[in-house]
């Protein structure tokens, strides 16, 4: 599994400014050129830790570890028990609040109260803290300089390196991420995490020979740890070998079962091979399973979509209701909008357009009118041949936001393909981005010109697609008009 998260930001209080500016102060009256990662010094030189706790010290390392292998579940639970055992220690609710699933709002709260508690803090932890919290505010440039400084003032210590190359171009550096990696590894070459991240960004650069040896480094490294057959599981997948992927899905699963990401990945494997039933199974296995009320409306909207893959609209629309429900009692207002307009949007495909308006009519009730929202909004109208309407929803989606005005080209496009306007639609398609659910639209359209085998080639590079998450709507839906036409 590849890493991402987000943040956004949350005003100072006058003890977060005076440990924030302690941090920089301390950090700058210390030399810069400790030297090189690569260096080796007399005294090991790690993140030195202000805790007495022995148990509270092996819990923090196993929660940052849990971290760098993407398992925030495992982090959380490390990093909690890392609490329990020195309730006063400051870095650990910090390093909590960074790994834990939660909101920003929360996450950003319980680092306030970290940092209020950091009155004894070493300088290491004050920068780190200090890093993990711009990291975490919106301030990715301050973090990966803070990230670098920690790096070079503890070289001997594999966390913060991963940590600093994982956010290097905030502060600038344009080195190839496949090299920051091997540098890593070069240093650390039994640290396991960074064989993990090698193996994806050989992927993406087209070294699949590189990226199956990165991915077996790193499941030899770190064989009992679910995200290790994670990972395995889901190159294999991108590489077609989907009977070993689901073995190691379920080996993922099985040394975790709150591993969340084994059942969805078992769920995209059974979805490549038609077994509709099988990866809705999988998705609800997901939602039971999931550590965040946002993560259960996820799981089920991509329930909801195996079922419309497999053509049960009745299942499909109640496990999306279903979905709406959970984040509405959640307070998750967005959430519950956009599993309505995952309901119009499948309406429309499969026929009843008489249930558009209201889906769209409630996702505004529920939610905000973002970028998501007309685009959606254009897509069930387009799916519904509605032009003028999809016309509308499209011009209000911001050119700025790219991925959401592309679906709304693609919607007028479909739209005028449903109406017959073939012609129309290639014009349309021709100022729409590639993606699969322009493919999708542009195979329907070449299917009715006649031109059977680039309309086949058209769909093929949908329904082939590997690398989708059901939980994306336009994936499943692109899927769905590539296999219904």
């Amino acid at each position: 599994m590849s890493t991402s998260r987000r943040s956004s930001s949350l005003p100072h209080s006058a003890g977060h400014t005076r440990w924030i500016t302690a941090a920089f102060a301390a950090a700058l009256l210390l030399p810069l050129a400790v030297g090189p990662a690569s260096a080796q010094s007399e005294d090991e030189e790690v993140v030195d830790l202000s805790t007495t706790s022995n148990e509270g010290q092996s819990h923090f390392w196993a929660g940052v570890e849990d971290a760098q292998n993407v398992f925030a579940v495992g982090a959380a639970r490390h990093l909690e028990l890392a609490v329990e055992a020195d309730p006063s220690w400051g870095m650990a609710h910090v390093m909590l609040a960074h790994v834990a699933p939660m909101s920003n709002d929360d996450r950003l709260a319980m680092m306030a109260k970290g940092l209020d508690m950091m009155s004894e803090a070493t300088t290491d932890e004050l920068l780190l803290a200090t890093a993990l919290r711009a990291w975490r505010s919106g301030g990715a440039a301050d973090a990966s300089r803070m990230m670098a400084l920690l790096s070079r003032m503890n070289s001997d210590d594999p966390h913060v390196l991963v940590w600093s190359m994982q956010i290097a171009n905030a502060r600038g550096d344009r080195t190839d991420p496949a090299e920051r990696q091997r540098r890593i590894i070069e240093r650390f070459p039994d640290y396991a995490p960074p064989h993990n991240t090698l193996a994806y960004v050989l992927w993406g650069q087209g070294d699949k020979n590189g990226a199956l040896d990165a991915i077996r480094d790193y499941l030899r490294l770190a064989s009992d740890h679910p995200n290790a057959h994670d990972s395995y599981g889901e190159l294999l997948q991108f590489d077609g070998q989907y009977e070993d992927a689901l073995r190691h899905y379920g080996h993922a699963v099985a040394r975790d079962e709150g591993y969340e990401a084994g059942y969805t990945g078992a769920a995209e494997v059974h979805a490549l091979m038609g077994d509709y039933e099988d990866a809705a199974a999988q998705m609800l296995a997901a939602a039971e399973h999931a550590s965040t009320p946002q993560g259960r409306v996820n799981h089920l909207r991509g329930a909801a979509a195996a079922y419309m893959l497999d053509g049960d609209r009745r299942q499909a629309m109640e496990t999306l209701s279903s979905a709406a429900q959970v984040a509405e009692g959640a307070d998750l207002g967005n959430a519950a909008g956009f599993a309505h307009l995952q309901m119009a949007v499948t309406a429309a495909l499969m026929g009843r357009d008489g249930e558009i308006a209201a889906h769209i009519a409630r996702a505004g009730e529920l939610g905000t009118q973002n970028p998501g929202f007309h685009g959606m909004s254009a897509l069930a109208h387009g799916a519904a041949g509605h032009v003028e309407a999809a016309r509308e929803a499209a011009a209000n989606v911001p050119e700025a936001n790219a991925f959401w005005s592309g679906v709304g080209q693609t919607a007028v496009a479909l739209a005028l393909a449903e109406q017959g306007d073939t012609d129309g639609a290639m014009e349309a398609l021709a100022a729409a981005p590639p993606s699969p659910l322009a493919a999708a639209v542009r195979g329907m359209c070449l299917d009715e010109m006649g031109r059977d085998a680039e309309a086949a080639a058209s769909f093929a590079d949908v329904t082939n697609l590997r690398q989708f998450a059901l939980a994306n709507p336009i994936h499943g839906f692109a899927k769905y008009l590539a296999a219904n036409n």
